[in-house]
């Protein structure tokens, strides 16, 4: 394989991860007081909530040249009872109840979009599928992240040396998700990209920072707060690059590589510090976010 291909399948299995966690984030976000919102040319025509819905009623839709559209409502579901357009691709998808994927008829342009309400109390399984959902998605921001930061030129030549934006992703993930969710997403990750950069010796290498780095960050956030990630990242980045020169060392059965360190840990410092400041801004505008009314 070479690398433009591997390139292109890593792009294509991104788009596929991304979507893919999309929907399962969008199922695991099922919502109780749920709401079905009609809609034909782009405006809303009526609003139901199938969760006062008690037995099932029919709401007609008539459009430009003819068009003619049937809204079946049931408690907690809605479908596309019937339709005069010519695909009858609406019709044939059936009932829906949950937001993860709207019925749509695209000749009469008429969109059946389910939303929710306030949030039900969260079932164990679906607290797995949230876990599951969050952590697929990290991954694939990660991986994406590491895939276009490859193709970037490096001015410094100086083996190891590199900004790893990838690390903004466990940076976030220890201090927020947890060590072992973490760990996870840094493994496929690190996987992953060598898969896709088809440098499967590189695999080495960023495992071994990796899990150095990564075993550095669950120490410190155990002694420094989320607002301290900006003094962490940097310990870190330096071990990381630490890591990987006792991989190399070991792999290569000598200590010359040593002589690399200096740099590695000036590069580690400030790449560390970048990340550091990122993951630390990242972390602050999520809080907002979640606390924001």
């Amino acid at each position: 394989m070479n690398r433009r291909t591997a390139i292109l399948a890593g792009a294509l299995a991104l788009v596929v991860l991304a979507c893919a966690g999309f929907l399962l984030w969008r199922r695991a976000n099922a919502q109780a007081g749920v709401s079905v919102r009609i809609y034909q040319y782009g405006e809303l025509v009526e609003e139901v909530r199938l969760d006062q819905v008690t037995e099932p009623y029919t709401i007609p839709l008539s459009g430009e040249d003819g068009a003619e559209n049937l809204v079946e409502v049931a408690p907690g579901r809605v479908r596309m009872q019937s339709a005069n357009c010519p695909d009858q691709v609406c019709v044939n998808q059936g009932w829906i109840s949950d937001a993860s994927v709207p019925v749509v008829c695209l000749p009469h342009q008429v969109v059946l979009e389910i939303t929710g309400g306030r949030a039900m109390r969260t079932p164990p399984q679906d607290k797995g599928t949230r876990r599951l959902t969050r952590l697929a998605l990290l991954t694939a921001i990660a991986l994406t992240i590491f895939m276009v930061e490859a193709q970037i030129p490096v001015p410094i030549p100086i083996p190891g040396v590199k900004l790893g934006l990838a690390n903004i992703v466990t940076v976030y993930a220890v201090f927020v998700l947890g060590p072992w969710d973490a760990l996870s997403i840094l493994v496929v990750r690190v996987f992953l990209g060598a898969v896709f950069s088809g440098q499967m010796m590189t695999l080495f290498y960023s495992l071994g920072g990796g899990l150095l780095c990564w075993a550095v960050l669950v120490l410190l956030c155990r002694l420094f707060t989320k607002n301290q990630i900006w003094l962490c990242s940097p310990v870190s980045a330096i071990f990381h690059n630490l890591g990987q020169l006792l991989v190399a060392a070991a792999l290569m059965g000598t200590w010359v590589v040593m002589a690399y360190l200096p740099y590695l840990v000036i590069a580690g410092a400030v790449s560390g510090l970048f990340t550091g400041l990122c993951a630390q801004f990242l972390i602050g505008r999520l809080d907002k976010i979640s606390h924001s009314p």
